[in-house]
């Protein structure tokens, strides 16, 4: 986008549905909802599987959107997980922090991941896997 034009942060940022269009894309940013409960209607899986892409942004644990990803491998829809605020992990514990997020994926049975990225949206020349992001949602 390069720009910043949502409210970021710790916590939930998104209360409702925002559209942003890109030059070739267009980003929906979907309000978080507790791993417990999921609030999903119709309309939602309608949009969902219309979707070319669905990337599950998540900061620290898998298991933070578990819920959606689940859903997403019963009904037979691929997704891509970015692991976003990848700078603020200590460079001698990224290593680990890679391994713990592929165990946490195993460990919950997700099916249909297909790519996880480790960025930083703040930095995104930090990490090798924004340009790798970039060319595989662009190509």
């Amino acid at each position: 986008m390069g720009k910043k034009v949502a409210v970021t942060g710790r916590g939930e940022t998104t209360l409702e549905i925002q559209v942003y269009p890109g030059t070739q894309f267009t980003i929906w940013d979907l309000p978080g909802k507790n791993d417990k409960v999921v609030y999903i209607s119709m309309e939602y899986v309608s949009f969902f599987k219309a979707l070319t892409r669905r990337l599950i942004l998540i900061q620290s644990t898998v298991k933070e959107n578990s819920s959606i990803m689940k859903l997403f491998d019963e009904f037979g829809l691929d997704y891509d997980i970015v692991v976003n605020k990848f700078d603020e992990v200590g460079e001698d514990e990224q290593h680990a922090f890679r391994e713990q997020v592929h165990r946490e994926i195993q460990a919950l049975g997700l099916k249909n991941v297909n790519k996880v990225f480790f960025v930083s949206a703040k930095h995104p020349q930090m990490f090798p896997d924004w340009m790798t992001m970039v060319d595989y949602l662009t190509n």
